[in-house]
């Protein structure tokens, strides 16, 4: 019933460094919730079995029953620890929006077994070429869709990064959002071959990403955009995992790995600064080189990770993603192309805001021909280490 191939052993992997980052950073400081703490550590525990058993089960109901239970922690988080009184509706919001989707799949779990009398992978795998048709493409990939989440099917989760805590904004970003990867990768890949229209998914996945920074360039919470940060990555991985080719699963595991690690650190860095400043309004959050200094190293790394400068993991997947996707489409390489640079664009423009802008009125910060000189160099960096 449990196994380990090279997909799930990655995830494993993934899930056992998440939770003891989560473990010394969360865990460690729930104490000031009070008698909430008892709650948290449960809800904390439980959740990474949940994770364990998706990522280790081989049947396929109990893979579903535990995709669908490892969303009443992430339920608790964001209502119990939440930060405004809109988190009930953003909590409920998050699981009838993910609940409907995937009710399909249960149907089409039930189907299985109808029709193949196992519910085993293996058999699933490896008689599905034969079964499978459009209906039930659509179906399983509904479900997935909606939890990495890409663009179109991404509403519920900016609601719930505003909402929710900083541990389950960590939680949600770091590992949730991963079992959707996973689920492409193990129960809907083996099937998409055998139609024409994998293109599509493709230049759907492009398109969502170029949306989604040009979204990013216009919002001001700091919260909601690095929560479009990561469906602007996931929106990429789901045009990745369409080219259907075998680099493509490397592609998409670092991808994901990268994600993993990065998404964390920037929305606890999020939640730092909300609590020392209790705002989250980027153009309210300026000249924060003179309040954390310390931190500016911090978050230069981290967005110089997120954008893909070398040497850092992310520019070698996406220099392997761009050579996949300009062997055969030249037109989506430029899509491709325009979607990497805004996004660039928005991470720079990100770290302009807070540290070289005037801060709160009655600090000056850098202003003036400086700030835009020092915006113009980040920016031409950015542009020569993209293309050179």
């Amino acid at each position: 019933m449990v196994f380990t191939d090279f997909v799930s052993f990655g995830m494993e992997l993934l899930l056992l460094w998440l939770f003891f980052l989560f473990f010394f950073v969360l865990v460690m400081g729930s104490w000031g919730y009070g008698v909430l703490r008892y709650f948290f550590f449960f809800f904390f525990f439980f959740f990474f079995f949940c994770l364990f058993c998706v990522f280790g089960l081989k049947n396929l109901f109990f893979f579903y029953l535990f995709f669908e239970v490892s969303l009443v922690p992430i339920f608790f988080f964001v209502l119990g620890f939440g930060l405004r009184e809109e988190r009930l509706g953003a909590a409920l919001y998050m699981l009838f929006y993910t609940v409907f989707f995937s009710l399909p799949f249960l149907l089409g779990i039930f189907w299985f077994y109808d029709y193949m009398s196992t519910l085993d992978f293996f058999f699933v795998y490896y008689l599905g070429d034969f079964y499978f048709d459009l209906v039930s493409f659509v179906v399983f990939l509904l479900v997935f869709l909606v939890k990495l989440p890409c663009y179109i099917f991404h509403l519920w989760l900016p609601r719930a990064h505003v909402e929710a805590s900083v541990g389950g904004s960590m939680v949600l970003a770091g590992v949730m959002l991963k079992m959707g990867g996973y689920g492409l990768l193990r129960f809907v890949g083996f099937f998409i071959f055998g139609f024409s229209f994998f293109r599509y998914l493709v230049a759907f996945g492009i398109w969502g990403a170029v949306v989604v920074s040009f979204l990013c360039l216009r919002r001001c919470d700091l919260r909601v955009m690095v929560a479009y940060s990561s469906v602007f990555h996931m929106s990429l991985l789901v045009s990745v995992w369409a080219l259907g080719k075998f680099m493509s699963v490397v592609v998409i595991f670092f991808m994901m790995f990268s994600h993993g690690l990065i998404s964390p650190i920037m929305f606890y860095l999020v939640g730092l600064f909300y609590d020392c400043l209790r705002t989250r309004r980027v153009l309210v959050m300026r000249g924060l080189v003179f309040f954390f200094p310390v931190y500016l190293y911090f978050w230069v790394l981290i967005l110089m990770f997120n954008i893909g400068f070398p040497p850092f993991m992310r520019f070698f997947f996406e220099f392997m993603y761009l050579s996949l996707v300009f062997g055969r489409w030249v037109w989506y390489f430029v899509f491709l192309l325009a979607g990497l640079v805004f996004s660039g664009l928005y991470n720079i423009l990100m770290f302009s805001y807070l540290y070289l802008g005037r801060g709160f009125g009655y600090v000056v910060g850098i202003g003036g021909f400086v700030d835009y000189f020092l915006y113009v160099v980040f920016l031409f960096m950015y542009v020569f280490y993209f293309f050179f």
